[in-house]
């Protein structure tokens, strides 16, 4: 990637990334989803959290991809921060979070 270029990827799927686009190459690096939480909120996933997809080169644009959008600055910088926790998690150790199984009644 050349330089930061965050945009909202809309895909034919429905899912919006918000991530660092490249246009000459068709190539989206860092991507979360972004869904529509309670009172107007949106939270921010990371896309694929399953697999290595990091940079996802779009082998036909047309056909996957509906528009392409600038974010508000706001929302750019959520993003930078969490790219930055993103990457930092990957230096962690991996840990099991287990529920707290206490029954209320």
């Amino acid at each position: 990637m050349k330089q930061e270029n965050i945009k909202i990827v809309r895909l034919s799927s429905g899912e919006e990334l918000l991530c660092n686009y490249e246009s000459e190459t068709e190539t989206i690096f860092q991507p979360v989803i972004i869904i529509p939480a309670a009172e107007g909120k949106l939270q921010f996933v990371p896309y694929m959290p399953y697999a290595d997809v990091s940079e996802l080169v779009i082998d036909n644009p047309a056909q996957f991809i509906m528009f392409i959008v600038d974010p508000i600055e706001a929302m750019k910088e959520k993003y930078r921060e969490l790219i930055k926790e993103i990457e930092g998690y990957d230096e962690k150790e991996p840990t099991i979070i287990t529920p707290d199984l206490n029954v209320v009644t």
